[in-house]
């Protein structure tokens, strides 16, 4: 069996579990994030795929949702939009973030990466920096 088919084999599995995630719930622009990281929890677990593979193949699965979903011109337009200019960046940052190769919520002393930039902007106004 040849590589190529093995990945219309797999690529068709995680299309049909894809699948049945957005009969559950149907596309739209508040979920989409949702899905593609449903769709890399699933693609995670393939073994004999290096990460560049698993990437195309999130992409490729989502582009066939995106393609069969009955979607409002907005919508489409906009996930058209995520997929085209931001998907593969935002794949990377929820591998990276998976990974613990950066820190959201780093501190130095007792202040937090948040409370240190709301100071920065001089946050007068706001009472959530006040202890």
């Amino acid at each position: 069996m040849s590589i190529e088919v093995d990945f219309e084999i797999i690529f068709n599995d995680v299309y049909d579990e894809a699948e049945k995630i957005v009969n559950d719930e149907p596309l739209t622009t508040k979920n989409v994030i949702s899905l593609v990281t449903k769709i890399m929890q699933l693609v995670e677990k393939i073994n004999g795929m290096d990460g560049e593979a698993k990437k195309a193949l999130v992409i490729d699965v989502l582009v066939k949702v995106f393609e069969t979903s009955n979607l409002d011109v907005e919508t489409e337009e906009s996930i058209s939009n995520l997929i085209e200019y931001s998907l593969p960046d935002l794949i990377d940052t929820i591998i990276a973030a998976s990974k613990h190769q950066f820190d959201l919520n780093s501190t130095v002393g007792d202040s937090s990466a948040i409370k240190r930039f709301l100071s920065y902007l001089n946050c007068s106004s706001c009472n959530c920096l006040r202890e």
